[in-house]
């Protein structure tokens, strides 16, 4: 069953070609019904400062609650 703070590997379109992607680590929000997940890229570098979203420590409560590998920052603008 997947839940929010699950992990997965999806395309995600690029942000000048939507009809390219590449397979990038997402992190589940929220399930929204009917077979759907609201899902935030992330990644290791630190974007902080730079786009929207949040920097999660691996060895916060946060981070240890995702299972992360490394420190990782969750992109909001691309929900």
């Amino acid at each position: 069953m997947i839940q929010p703070g699950d992990m997965f590997y999806i395309p995600v379109p690029f942000q000048d070609d939507i009809f390219t992607s590449k397979r990038r680590p997402v992190i589940v929000l929220r399930d929204e019904g009917n077979g759907l997940f609201l899902v935030a890229p992330i990644t290791g570098t630190n974007k902080t400062g730079m786009c929207s979203g949040l920097w999660i420590l691996k060895d916060s409560a946060v981070g240890l609650a995702m299972n992360l590998d490394k420190d990782s920052f969750m992109k909001s603008t691309k929900l």
